[in-house]
Formats: structure tokens, C-alpha cells, sequence
């Protein structure tokens, strides 16, 4: 068990049935962790290489991102920057709010759920291709460039009212999830 009373800089973590407290930091890397407990107060960045069955929790954070990510549960209360997991299995992944600052998303999901309420402040583009899934996304003020629903597949090509061409990217593909951007 690791407790971080003050604030620290950079970090370069492995970890096996841990928990880490822990309160501002900078840039957090984590190259291997299973079965551990991150609680952090604020962060510029929270990246992991491999996460499998760890439980996150982080005030704010700009960027929180897993390369590959297996059984973990991430909550963040507040997110200013961008979200990627190109590789996640059996995740739930649940942003409270997302800043002004946002600059967009990367998620490849099998299983794994995803709740990101973006503010109709923030303008962006969505492409998401989902099978056997949800997705509740804000309809009355997306602009459709493609939509399709059809066998349990639903794909969609569309930018907020009033999105610029360099507007935040949502890049979504989902099996058997929930997603939520409401």
C-alpha cells in the first residue's frame, strides 16, 4: 500500500494487488497492474499499458488512456483533455464531466460499458460503429452525415450544430456495450 501525502511529479508504475493514494500529480504511467486500487486528486495524465481487474477513481485528470484493458473499473469526476482505450474488455468506464478543453476520443470496446456526458458546449464529430449495443447520444442536435440500424448493428457518421472542420473526434466501435454521451 502506497499513500502520497503531497504532490509528486511524473511517475513510472508496476504494480500486483496494490493500492496507491495518492493526491496532484503529473504524468502517470503504469506498465503492468492487476488487481489494484488508484485513487488520485488531480492529474495532467493517467496512461496504462495493461490494466486487468483494477479499480480507478481520480478527481480530475486530462488524459486517462489504457493500451489494453481487461475487468477495471475507471471513474473519473472530471476529464479536460481526451480519452483512449483502443482495447478494452468487460470495462466500466465512467467520466462525471468533460471540460471546454476536450479534444476527443478513441474507444474499441468488447463488453465493456461507457458513460461520458459531453456538455452541448462542447462541440465534436462522432463516427461509432456498435453490434449488440446502446448508444444515447444528444439526436435534436446532431447534424447526420450517415446512419444505419439494421440487425443489431448501428452505424453512425455525425457532428454537433455548429461543429468546426478541427472539431474533437469521437472514434467508437462497440460489441455489447452501453454507451452513453448524454
Amino acid at each position: 500500500e502506497f499513500t502520497f501525502s503531497g504532490d509528486f511529479s511524473d511517475a513510472s508504475l508496476r504494480l500486483y494487488d496494490s493500492k496507491l493514494d495518492a493526491k496532484n500529480g503529473g504524468n502517470i504511467r503504469v506498465l503492468d497492474s492487476k488487481y489494484t486500487e488508484f485513487s488520485f486528486q488531480e492529474l495532467n495524465s493517467l496512461h496504462f499499458d495493461s490494466s486487468f481487474d483494477d479499480a480507478v477513481q481520480i478527481g480530475k485528470v486530462g488524459a486517462l488512456s489504457a493500451n489494453s484493458s481487461k475487468y477495471t473499473e475507471y471513474t473519473a469526476d472530471g476529464l479536460w483533455k481526451s480519452l483512449n482505450f483502443p482495447s478494452s474488455f468487460d470495462d466500466d468506464i465512467r467520466v462525471r464531466s468533460v471540460g471546454s478543453t476536450f479534444e476527443g476520443l478513441v474507444f474499441d470496446g468488447k463488453y465493456s460499458d461507457l458513460s461520458m456526458p459531453i456538455p452541448a458546449s462542447v462541440k465534436y464529430e462522432v463516427n461509432a460503429e456498435l453490434k449488440y449495443g446502446k448508444l444515447a447520444f444528444p439526436e435534436n442536435a446532431l447534424e447526420m452525415t450517415y446512419y444505419k440500424d439494421k440487425n443489431d448493428e448501428t452505424s453512425l457518421k455525425a457532428r454537433i450544430k455548429g461543429a468546426a472542420e478541427n472539431a474533437p473526434k469521437l472514434s467508437i466501435k462497440s460489441y455489447d456495450g452501453a454507451i452513453r454521451l448524454e
